[in-house]
């Protein structure tokens, strides 16, 4: 019995294909060149491949169909994936290649067919459910977008799904859900910097600063150069104050995309609180001419100007934003100082009673009140000068500009009302 053990070996290996393994000889090596993008050896081997074997190789096949995609041959490579199921008709990779190909060219409902027919065979697959919640995205069906990328979310905690949720979740201003989402993400340590540079620049938008600071730190100390991090740290720290070191952060930026009106905007703001007031508007008439429409640019040239003492072009600004914007009060408020500066009462009163309808802001009812001073109303501006403390007491700690300031002027129409 003992002697029958290697003669039974040898028959199996006398009896083995002799093809078998030239067949997939090739496999590593077509592989390697494909991870390298040397797509025209690959190419090379594959018509080797095909000439030895016909149409039927499946690996040369799928590789094939990779490059070709890759190329931007879409419909070349649906065809050659379809040639994959011609070895495996529950083949799915090949399904799901083909699905991809069909979203890829817009058409969407073939597309969530194809990933359907490969759920029934790999119901498990993550991917799978992330195309479908593209698919479902790009249709306007967001809800059920969402409840096919948590899907996703189930069988893999994949970097892709959590951002392309969290965009979604942001569109529709869930933003709360999407801060969750991206905290999960961070505290599970499968977070990329792209997640810590999304979830900074989220919580920055829910005023969330120091959070956001320490969370864009981290962004910015794995990519350097990455620009949402370094916009976001240089806004946080222009609204400290910090404007040089501000700047630094902006000079990064400016380096990498000099055409910004966004980053021009805010080197600009930078400037102006610095006193450097010609270098301000050198910046701002930059980020105007990269960005004519958008309305904060044209509003902090009117700030600009104001600030110059220029004020017929000061409102020529403020009116340019009002038309982009026309539903900010601080737009009618700022409209109304540079009308009162050009004397004249009648409009810069009305554009401050329409920012009042508005927003009935502290800081409008502090500046009325100044304008109707300098114009002798002392009734009304005494009628501003109450709400505005009524107002600001309730707020203070929280204002945009320092309380230093906004107490200075305060005392000063006190003591003028006297």
């Amino acid at each position: 019995m003992e002697g029958s053990i290697p003669k039974i070996q040898d028959s199996l290996v006398k009896k083995r294909p002799k093809t078998f393994g030239n067949r997939y000889r090739f496999n590593q090596q077509l592989y390697m060149l494909f991870a390298i993008h040397d797509f025209e050896n690959a190419n090379k081997i594959i018509i080797k491949l095909k000439q030895e074997y016909g149409e039927f190789h499946e690996f040369g096949n799928l590789i094939e169909g990779y490059i070709q995609k890759m190329n931007g041959n879409l419909n070349q490579s649906i065809e050659t994936f379809r040639s994959c199921l011609s070895f495996n008709d529950k083949d799915p990779e090949a399904l799901k290649n083909i699905s991809k190909n069909l979203q890829l060219q817009g058409r969407y409902k073939a597309s969530v067919e194809v990933a359907q027919e490969a759920q029934k065979i790999t119901p498990l697959d993550w991917e799978l459910y992330y195309i479908l919640g593209n698919c479902y995205s790009v249709s306007k069906d967001q809800n059920k977008a969402i409840s096919y990328y948590l899907k996703s979310l189930e069988y893999s905690k994949n970097e892709t799904v959590v951002l392309q949720l969290g965009r979604l979740y942001c569109t529709q201003e869930k933003f709360e859900e999407a801060a969750n989402l991206y905290q999960q993400a961070i505290h599970h340590n499968y977070a990329n910097q792209d997640i810590k540079a999304v979830y900074g620049t989220l919580l920055l938008r829910l005023g969330e600063t120091k959070e956001a600071y320490k969370i864009l730190e981290q962004a910015q100390q794995m990519d350097p150069n990455d620009s949402r991090s370094l916009l976001g740290l240089g806004s946080i720290l222009q609204d400290r104050g910090e404007m040089d070191k501000s700047l630094n952060y902006y000079r990064k930026l400016v380096q990498q995309n000099p055409f910004s009106g966004q980053i021009w905007n805010n080197v600009g703001m930078c400037f102006l609180s610095q006193g450097k007031k010609e270098a301000s508007l050198v910046c701002l008439r930059k980020a105007l001419y990269f960005e004519p429409f958008e309305w904060i640019i044209s509003f902090n040239l009117g700030l600009a100007y104001l600030n110059c003492n220029q004020y017929a072009s000061a409102f020529h600004f403020f009116q340019a934003a009002i038309s982009l914007n026309p539903e900010d009060a601080s737009c009618y408020m700022y409209l109304g100082i540079a009308l009162d500066k050009l004397n004249d009462e009648a409009n810069a009163q009305r554009s401050f009673e329409r920012a009042l309808e508005i927003e009935e802001d502290y800081l409008i009812y502090l500046n009325y009140a100044i304008v109707l001073l300098r114009r002798g109303n002392k009734p009304k501006a005494q009628e501003n000068y109450n709400k505005f403390c009524q107002i600001y007491s309730q707020i203070k700690g929280e204002t945009r500009l320092s309380i230093d300031e906004i107490e200075q002027k305060r005392d000063e129409v006190k003591r003028l009302l006297k």
